[in-house]
């Protein structure tokens, strides 16, 4: 009898190592290795530049982001003395890689409540914000100079999560197409 009461335990710790549900909208979700990322428009990089930004919809100065909230920018290998336009192409992510970057110091002037915090005592000492980051490198036989696309958004250390899917779509914009494996319905041939 003992040996029906050691089953019903190692069920539950079964139970507990299994992957959360898949859901674009959850923060533990990443981009899945065989995804692609369709470029529905040509985009033009100015000329010692490999790179350009996005949020909100459209492409941005990367000056202009706001980084607290999510943002994307779109890679290229090479940096060239003339500007070089990358044109609409389904692009395979091959790799995909999410990290963490920790800062003890405030990011932003405005943090007052950070500095107010530490000259108070009140500070559990860890770090202040963490830029959360997803990297996905891209391939196409096309356009072999394509080299990834990077999520990432800055947030408070205690409430940070990482950008999900649909956070990046937004961001994208009508320039960009993310499509997913299971996602069989577009058709990246047609754009």
């Amino acid at each position: 009898m003992p040996r029906l009461f050691l089953v019903f335990p190692l069920l539950g710790l079964l139970g507990a190592c299994q992957a959360p549900p898949f859901s674009p909208d959850s923060p533990l979700t990443a981009v899945p290795v065989q995804s692609t990322l369709i470029l529905h428009e040509p985009l033009t990089l100015p000329s010692r530049t490999v790179s350009l930004w996005f949020q909100n919809g459209k492409q941005q100065p990367e000056a202009n982001l706001d980084r607290y909230y999510p943002h994307c920018k779109f890679e290229t290998l090479r940096m060239q003395d003339a500007p070089k336009t990358v044109e609409p192409d389904s692009f395979m992510i091959h790799k995909v890689v999410r990290w963490d970057d920790y800062a003890m110091q405030p990011v932003r002037l405005a943090a007052s409540r950070l500095i107010s915090g530490l000259m108070a005592g009140d500070s559990d000492g860890g770090p202040s914000h963490v830029n959360t980051t997803t990297e996905m490198f891209l391939r196409s036989a096309r356009q072999p100079d394509v080299y990834r696309l990077i999520c990432s958004q800055w947030e408070d250390a205690a409430e940070a999560n990482h950008v999900t899917i649909n956070q990046m779509r937004r961001v994208l914009g009508e320039t960009f197409t993310l499509k997913l494996p299971e996602e069989r319905s577009i058709n990246p041939d047609s754009d």
